[in-house]
């Protein structure tokens, strides 16, 4: 009789209309916290570019080179007070930061260090203007300003996922487009002409990093909201944290494209690159104490 009793209690269930098993649509909200004097974040970045050149004179092919260049980078940015006339301040210390190149399919790799590896600089931003320098306020080799520029382009500038998201409750499922100004630069990376391409995203649920909850911004899949929208061509997901709009984590993959004159005058020849980009970037976030 229990095994009967049971079985009807299971016939009872499974005949119950499915709305009444139906979960609340799960939602996410955000809220942005901005850095402060005294915040850590400690960024692990892998960058692996698979790409060919080809030269080109007059319309006639000079060459052709195919190279594999992969950079791994480990830094650590801790935030500073800043001082008068300045919007932030920042130190950066490159732990490791090296490149591997291997020319040709198959050839021989040679990997260095770059040229920022093991050193530390004090950044700031007055105004448009980044200042550079190292630890005793001497200005470093221009090669290497150029380096921590491009990491640090974004210090004293709002964080656009704060921007984006701060006070919004979203549902799975929902299609979100990021800021132009921040798409621009990114997809800039991967083609020129991508740059003023829209980058949408889907929020997918969440995952915990460095023990903190945050959301799966991840590109929306073939036919998803919009299927006439016209997107940049690019895969990938943001890991966003729920309580700052910090990023925790970016995986991106997609086509390079970029065409440039060089030579002297009457010498002039294109130079055309084409090939695939990944990016990976983990940033564990320590706040300071409040």
């Amino acid at each position: 009789m229990r095994y009967a009793a049971n079985w009807i209690m299971l016939a009872g269930i499974l005949a119950l209309p499915s709305t009444a098993f139906a979960a609340p649509r799960q939602q996410c909200h955000f809220k942005y916290q901005p850095l402060q004097a005294g915040d850590r974040a400690i960024e692990t970045f892998h960058l692996s570019l698979d790409f060919k050149t080809v030269l080109l004179q007059d319309g006639q092919v000079m060459g052709i080179i195919d190279q594999t260049v992969d950079r791994d980078e480990h830094s650590t940015v801790l935030r500073l007070e800043a001082a008068r006339g300045q919007s932030a301040r920042a130190q950066i210390s490159y732990d490791t930061s090296r490149q591997t190149v291997v020319h040709g399919r198959g050839g021989e790799a040679t990997s260095a260090n770059r040229p920022v590896a093991g050193k530390t600089y004090v950044v700031a931003r007055a105004g448009e203007k980044l200042l550079i320098t190292d630890p005793t306020g001497s200005s470093p080799p221009e090669e290497e300003q150029a380096m921590v520029a491009r990491t640090m382009d974004a210090l004293g500038k709002p964080n656009p996922f704060g921007v984006l998201l701060d006070g919004r409750t979203i549902t799975f499922g929902e299609i979100v487009r990021l800021p132009a100004d921040y798409t621009e630069k990114l997809l800039a990376g991967f083609d020129d002409s991508l740059a003023g391409m829209p980058v949408e995203v889907m929020l997918m649920g969440t995952e915990q990093v460095d023990g903190k909850v945050c959301s799966l911004l991840h590109t929306p899949p073939p036919g998803a909201g919009d299927s006439h929208a016209k997107r940049a061509p690019i895969d990938g997901k943001f890991l966003v944290e729920l309580d700052t709009c910090r990023v925790a984590v970016i995986e991106l993959r997609g086509p390079i494209s970029a065409t440039e004159r060089r030579g002297a005058p009457g010498q002039e020849f294109d130079r055309r690159r084409k090939g695939k980009l990944q990016v990976s970037v983990h940033i564990q976030h320590e706040r300071a104490a409040r």
